[in-house]
């Protein structure tokens, strides 16, 4: 082969092994990204990045939106002793966030003979303490036990209570189209009885659907109906979840300032009524918009205390991911 043809070679070599180089640290580089807990703040192009994912992120943000639940107890309140004293026991652990407890009382109720509003009533208790502990599959089976004995029993408040419960667990897995039609065939219930507070829950919770999906204009409209009804029949915990969730519109929006004002709002009423869940929800959520101002020393302390109350309530699963996020910022907050 002539002088030049192996010179001709070996560039050709060296500019393959520099290719492969430079490939490979791009790969590297590619799969850091991807897995970095906090992006910069204010990244080109928005200013709407991942932050305190507690729990899935709506579009991208690390705002809690919160759902309008209730505890549906029509008829246990009048039921046997049998019945009515693990109820009011189960009720008082389930307060207490514990859940094993109430769910193991809750099932007591069941098994000494609840029919009609009363198994429905009971099963739909059972299906929160899941719900709330995230398990979602157990959830879903009870609320649509409770639907069929609402159904058998034609109690209507019941029946519309177990679609919108369905709908939350929709909600929850990412699910919307779903997740709407629950909401609206409990709405349509809801509307023909006169239930204003159910009929908030579901403007609440179809609010949640399109914030969810980046529509924050209609969320915004569905948030303040709901607020409009939870105002009039002075219903503070769903005044409370109104205001996080207005709060959480303005957060994504960019305007911080609105945010905070109704996170606060929310947060002094969350405290008045003893809602510890709630409280940690904006706690997380206050957390995060001075996250988004690049405050980190104050979405550190937010988050900490968000904590705090999620250890202190046995929310293991909120709890592992705060503490993630404290880690994260406590890297940022030292490399300012």
């Amino acid at each position: 082969m002539p002088p030049f043809a192996w010179a001709l070679a070996g560039i050709g070599a060296i500019g393959a092994i520099v290719t492969i180089y430079w490939f490979v640290c791009w790969l590297i580089e590619k799969r850091h990204t991807k897995t970095a807990l906090l992006p910069d703040p204010k990244p080109s192009g928005g200013n709407q990045p991942i932050i305190l994912q507690i729990p899935p992120p709506s579009t991208g943000h690390g705002q809690i939106k919160v759902k309008l639940t209730i505890d549906y107890i029509d008829g246990l309140p009048e039921a046997p002793p049998e019945i009515k004293d693990p109820f009011e026991e189960g009720l008082a652990h389930k307060k207490r966030y514990e859940y094993e407890d109430a769910i193991r009382l809750f099932r007591q109720a069941l098994s000494m003979g609840a029919i009609g509003s009363q198994k429905a009533a009971l099963l739909l208790l059972v299906g929160n303490c899941f719900n709330e502990q995230s398990k979602f599959a157990e959830a879903e089976g009870h609320y649509k036990e409770a639907a069929a004995a609402a159904t058998e029993a034609n109690d209507r408040a019941g029946l519309a209570t177990s679609y919108n419960n369905i709908g939350d667990i929709y909600d929850s897995k990412g699910d919307y189209d779903k997740a709407l039609d629950w909401y609206h065939k409990s709405l349509k219930i809801a509307e023909q009885i006169g239930d204003q507070a159910g009929i908030a829950r579901n403007y609440n919770n179809m609010g949640g659907i399109y914030k969810s999906e980046g529509d924050y204009d209609k969320a915004l409209d569905w948030y303040q109906k709901s607020l409009k009804i939870t105002g009039q029949i002075g219903d503070q915990a769903g005044l409370a979840t109104n205001y996080n969730n207005i709060g959480g519109i303005y957060a994504s929006k960019g305007d911080y300032d609105k945010a905070l004002d109704w996170y606060h709002k929310s947060l002094k009423i969350r405290g008045q009524i003893g809602d510890q869940a709630g409280l940690a929800a904006n706690y997380n959520n206050i957390g995060t918009v001075y996250y988004l101002k690049s405050d980190y020393k104050m979405a550190l302390d937010y988050a900490e205390q968000a904590l705090s109350i999620f250890v202190r309530i046995g929310a293991e699963d909120k709890a592992k991911q705060v503490r993630d996020n404290i880690e994260a910022l406590k890297s940022r907050e030292q490399k300012k």
